[in-house]
């Protein structure tokens, strides 16, 4: 499945953003409310993932420039 570039850049914040809602949702329902609980796991959940998803797009790039970044006198004696 293909995303237009600035919808794929700006999906982990998307995700960052929708699990600080039901964060706050949990916190304004308050937990004696039963289903703030699930508000408020969802909501971690959603910002972990969100957080993953930056950390490995991070680490890729990174890994990718620096194997970019190889001189030509390495490749040659390969």
């Amino acid at each position: 499945m293909w995303l237009p570039t600035k919808l794929y850049e700006r999906l982990p914040l998307w995700w960052i953003v929708v699990g600080l809602v039901f964060m706050l949702s949990a916190l304004y329902l308050g937990l004696d409310y039963g289903a703030a609980y699930g508000y408020l796991a969802l909501g971690v959940a959603c910002s972990v993932f969100g957080l993953l998803i930056t950390l490995w797009r991070v680490n890729h790039r990174n890994s990718n420039a620096t194997d970019n970044q190889s001189s030509p006198d390495d490749t040659a004696a390969n």
